[in-house]
């Protein structure tokens, strides 16, 4: 025992004190089973092993801390000095107040502290233990307690450990305003008697205590108390940070206020702000100010100052949440749904930030404050159902809780969301805070506010990896939540949110389909905001998500094209091209433009719906026209359009990196050559890539192929061809021009219009000579920057130029065949 008892003297053997056979040495040694001589050992070592504030929590759940409370009444001297220290230790967790409270120990405080025999440690750890938890508990100490306490602080022969112990527990009692009538906290005697103490003491931190309990006092009673103060001049004993706790008292009534800041005290609070580093000192200040703020005047003057900067506060506020009271819990809970909207003190808050720590992890214990559905199940929200269900049934039911509590503890935890940090996101994940949070809203009990907040967690989570999607997805319909966002009337933000992690889920296969699963409602999303009035900047947002998801859900497998080209698809991508030509600012918006044509080349080319979006296409002609007009767009125009950027394109960008700043978004001294040249594919080139291979689908199709023709007027399919074959740079495109060439050689109605063009037939024959099998040199290697002098497939260099060759002498023999015959 003596060697575990040495081992236990050193901090970092604590962990291993709590192995389950070390503990029970321990427990054993602390009962005293058949050796009473080793009881002060044993609880020497569990007093030691409260010294981790990290193991409280196994400590208070296992049995040695049984052994402490068995031990708390006892006579032995050695016993009961181990037994309050490391109650006192315990008392550094304010979760385990209420604990300590039952366990009867405060009754032994002060007259453990009265009594001098006993060692000076001893007795400051009792009083240190009771102004602990005085300070969740406030109503701890009786009306006799109070007199030992008056005692002991001016005794100015006593220890100075002591008085100010019990300096902090008054301090503490006094916040309370019960105490004042209940404990005689403001009876004149003491008042006298504490001014007189204070007069005399040059301990700072005994002053610094008994200015936050006339702080208390001040701000808790009437006019009579505040005159006793002021005649016992105590203003003349107070200097730098100590009278920012009076002046606080003093700020709480509105009489005070027009002198106060004649006198200059804005000016004097803020300069005790800003030089102070305590906390408390801090936290007075400000909240002199928001006393000060009631009235128009006080503000005019806080105004003048700039001077005040929002401090941390963390800590202060979330102890807030172990409090038994009600209006404390609601107090810390909003003030830190405050703080948290600054991303420093979020980072704060999660232990991501290197500067700064909280002195606890309070997420758990913020999450504690949520009800839990004790019935009832996850059924959809009533502006979401659509048959009508038997409203009979029974409504699930939250456990108790303060709905104000609910509201900021929800939005709190939105807050957190926004700090995409992957060890965050898998935190709340394996918390459960994901069902949890999933369940409420469907409870359909909780406010508008919340739901959207709800809605905001889910958005913000979803921007992850695979893994924490899939954890998420599991088990519930997250999509449907998402997508619920316009019917509730939620914020544009939120809606654009909540497509933006749409659009990011959509990107893995898996996923994609349980999207697909909610397409009638994802079109009838999209509808409504094609055909919203006002097209603001919020409207644009949201179109080019919506384009993007589209073009995104296209590229799953072929046995969902028909049920996309059903729903209308590619009518919506048809409808974004039109709205894409003017932009908020009356730009180009280039990212509706490269969805669409990508979403639509897609469903053209489905080997298995393919004919009905072909139809869709086609009829009325004007929507062919309308995706042929994209290709007398400047290549110039487009890829400076791209460059410039948009709103459209800024809010996908968040989309693949969430925690993008406004500042890396702006694109002004970026080099615009430099800048395309870095793409691996051009804007330009990208749009006119899907438009010519939509064409040559249809025109590939037997039945589709005469209607195209009857939709192109024959003065614009020689230049089309043309332009594809030589008038972009794109391989891909010539590729796709030739095959143009090929398909249109086919209708005789054509053929002297291209006979007439004598570009096209000069780049049919030169293409045959450079690429024939007697041509006298290699066609030259196509452009580095489409990569495909390394390719091999369809798409490597040799085959390029096989298939150019091929197409070519297909177009030739298309048209020879006809003049040879006459």
């Amino acid at each position: 025992m003596d060697l575990l008892l040495h081992f236990s003297m050193y901090k970092g053997n604590a962990g291993m004190m709590m192995e389950k056979e070390v503990s029970q040495v321990i427990e054993l040694a602390g009962r005293g089973s058949g050796h009473v001589e080793y009881v002060p050992i044993g609880v020497a070592i569990i007093a030691n092993i409260c010294e981790s504030v990290d193991l409280h929590d196994r400590i208070v759940e296992s049995p040695l801390f049984e052994v402490l409370t068995e031990h708390i009444h006892n006579d032995n001297t050695n016993v009961q000095m181990h037994v309050i220290r490391a109650l006192m230790l315990l008392s550094l967790s304010p979760k385990y107040h209420h604990v300590i409270l039952t366990t009867g120990a405060m009754a032994n405080v002060c007259p453990i502290a009265m009594t001098e025999r006993l060692s000076i440690a001893m007795r400051a750890n009792a009083l240190q233990m009771m102004a602990a938890v005085c300070a969740t508990h406030p109503t701890t100490p009786t009306a006799t307690d109070v007199i030992d306490l008056m005692f002991l602080i001016c005794n100015s022969m006593e220890n100075v450990d002591i008085r100010r112990a019990a300096a902090l527990v008054i301090a503490n009692a006094s916040s309370d305003a019960t105490n004042l009538v209940k404990a005689n906290l403001a009876h004149k005697p003491y008042l006298e008697a504490l001014s007189i103490a204070i007069s005399k003491s040059q301990d700072s931190v005994l002053v610094d205590y008994l200015m936050q309990f006339f702080h208390n006092i001040v701000a808790n009673t009437d006019a009579v108390v505040r005159a006793t103060l002021l005649e016992e001049m105590i203003f003349s004993v107070l200097t730098d940070a100590w009278v920012v706790y009076l002046e606080a008292g003093f700020c709480y009534h509105a009489d005070s206020h027009q002198e106060f800041v004649l006198q200059g005290g804005v000016r004097l609070v803020i300069q005790m702000y800003t030089k102070s580093k305590v906390e408390h000192v801090r936290l007075c200040c400000l909240l002199c100010l928001l006393y000060l703020a009631e009235t128009g005047h006080s503000q005019r003057s806080i105004a003048q100052e700039k001077a005040v900067r929002h401090g941390s506060g963390l800590d202060t506020f979330s102890a807030f949440m172990f409090s038994d009271q009600l209006q404390l819990q609601q107090l810390g809970v909003y003030l830190l749904q405050n703080l948290l909207e600054f991303r420093e003190n979020r980072r704060i808050f999660l232990a991501l930030s290197e500067e700064k720590k909280c002195e606890e992890d309070y997420l758990e214990s913020l999450l504690r404050l949520l009800p839990r559905v004790s019935t009832g199940q996850p059924n959809r929200i009533k502006a979401m159902k659509k048959d009508g269900k038997d409203k009979g049934e029974a409504e699930p039911i939250l456990t108790k809780h303060d709905p104000f509590v609910l509201r900021c503890c929800i939005h709190c935890i939105a807050l957190l969301s926004l700090e995409h940090h992957l060890g965050s996101f898998q935190r709340f994940v394996d918390l459960g805070l994901n069902k949890l949070l999933f369940d409420l809203f469907y409870s359909e009990q909780i406010d508008k506010s919340s739901g959207e907040a709800v809605v905001l967690f889910f958005a913000n989570i979803l921007h992850s990896s695979k893994q924490i999607q899939a954890q998420i997805m599991k088990g519930a319909d997250v999509v449907q939540l998402l997508l619920s966002s316009r019917d509730m009337l939620f914020s544009p933000h939120t809606v654009s949110r909540c497509l933006s992690a749409l659009l990011c889920i959509s990107r893995v296969p898996d996923f994609k389909r349980v999207v697909l699963s909610h397409l009638d409602l994802l079109m009838a999303d999209i509808n409504a905001n094609l055909n919203a009035e006002v097209r603001d900047e919020h409207f644009y947002q949201i179109a080019a998500l919506q384009c993007a998801l589209l073009s995104e859900l296209a590229r799953a497998s072929y046995e969902y094209h028909e049920r996309m080209a059903r729903a209308g698809m590619v009518e919506a991508l048809l409808v974004f091209i039109t709205i894409a030509g003017k932009g908020l600012h009356g730009e180009v918006c280039i990212e509706l433009l490269m969805g669409s044509v990508f979403g639509i080349a897609a469903l053209v080319g489905s080997p298995t719906s393919g004919e009905h979006s072909m139809a869709s296409l086609i009829f009325p002609a004007t929507r062919m026209q309308l995706l042929l007009s994209l290709l007398r767009l400047p290549q110039e125009d487009i890829n400076e359009a791209f460059h410039a950027g948009t709103v459209g394109l800024r809010t996908l960008q968040r989309v693949v990196y969430p925690n993008i700043t406004p500042e890396e978004l702006h694109v002004d001294q970026m080099d615009l050559l430099g800048f395309i040249g870095n793409c691996p594919i051009k804007p330009a080139n990208f749009i006119y890539r899907n438009v010519i291979r939509t064409m040559c689908l249809l025109l590939a199709h037997h039945e589709m192929g005469p209607r195209v023709q009857q939709a192109i007027t024959p003065s614009n399919v020689v230049p089309t061809c043309l332009f594809a074959m030589s008038g972009c740079e794109d391989t891909y495109v010539q590729v796709y021009g030739f095959l143009l060439v090929a398909n249109f050689s086919r209708d005789r109605s054509l053929l002297y219009n291209f006979l007439n063009e004598s570009g096209v037939i000069n780049e049919l024959l030169t293409t045959i000579r450079r690429s024939g099998p007697n041509a006298s040199q290699p066609e030259d290697p196509v452009p580095v920057k489409d990569k495909l002098a390394t390719v091999t497939g369809p798409w490597s260099s040799v085959a390029v130029s096989r298939n150019r060759f091929m197409l070519a002498m297909s177009a030739l023999t298309n048209f020879a065949e006809p003049l040879a015959f006459d």
